[in-house]
């Protein structure tokens, strides 16, 4: 990609989303991937039956933590929240920049007091909604141009990670270049297979598009052959 007559390279890492609630599944694909991978997604299903467990078996095994919870809640809960996960070695960590400029400053304020190297993620839109339903929620405008003025927002308080679909990557890296990490869900190996995610891209879009991490959940984690298929998925960044 060229910005201003520059190239950029950037070189795209995967994280496996573990989105299950059994432990022995996701102990499992850890052990199998976590020498070809950056890391492993630990969400909500994972989180809310197995707790700090989940984190202490990815983090025993050596591998990277993305702690997606998405933060949505006033600034002083969310405050308390990060000052908790931030005893959790882990890498990343997401919040809804939705929530607000006095939402996100108090994450951003905590993590820099403590010197922390953890990485604040900002989620723009999920990617699971299309432009209709965006709309239906109250939205007016289209959701490229919602997703840099949360971008701005985010730029504005201090953020240096963002979470969008690889689709809005090319218009955020011409505004911002390489003032944000760019995490991008909603990868699909094929466009025919989107599950209930909406702006989907494939793994080679997303990296050409100059995502930093993409994240892929459902199809190697629901493979017979889950090496095989992340292998693959690296073959084409």
């Amino acid at each position: 990609m060229r910005l201003d007559n520059i190239e950029v390279k950037v070189n795209t890492e995967l994280i496996v989303a573990l989105d299950t609630e059994d432990i022995g599944v996701a102990k499992q694909k850890v052990y199998e991937l976590k020498d070809i991978v950056y890391g492993f997604k630990v969400g909500l299903p994972l989180f809310l039956s197995h707790g700090v467990s989940a984190l202490e078996m990815i983090k025993k095994s050596g591998s990277n933590i993305f702690l997606d919870l998405k933060f949505f809640d006033i600034p002083s809960i969310v405050r308390k929240a990060t000052e908790i996960i931030l005893d959790y070695e882990i890498n990343m960590f997401t919040m809804h920049i939705l929530g607000g400029e006095n939402m996100l400053r108090e994450v951003i304020e905590h993590v820099v007091s403590k010197n922390s190297s953890v990485l604040p993620l900002g989620v723009t839109i999920l990617t699971s909604m299309n432009q209709q339903e965006f709309n239906s929620v109250g939205f007016n405008g289209e959701i490229e141009k919602e997703i840099l003025k949360l971008a701005y927002l985010a730029e504005k308080i201090g953020m240096k990670g963002l979470v969008c679909s690889a689709r809005e990557l090319t218009i955020l890296k011409k505004e911002f270049g390489g003032k944000f990490k760019f995490v991008t869900p909603g990868i699909r190996l094929n466009k025919g297979s989107s599950d209930d995610q909406e702006r989907i891209t494939l793994p080679e879009e997303a990296s050409r598009n100059g995502a930093d991490y993409i994240v892929i959940g459902r199809p190697i984690l629901h493979s017979n052959n889950s090496r095989k298929v992340t292998e693959e998925v690296l073959s084409r960044l």
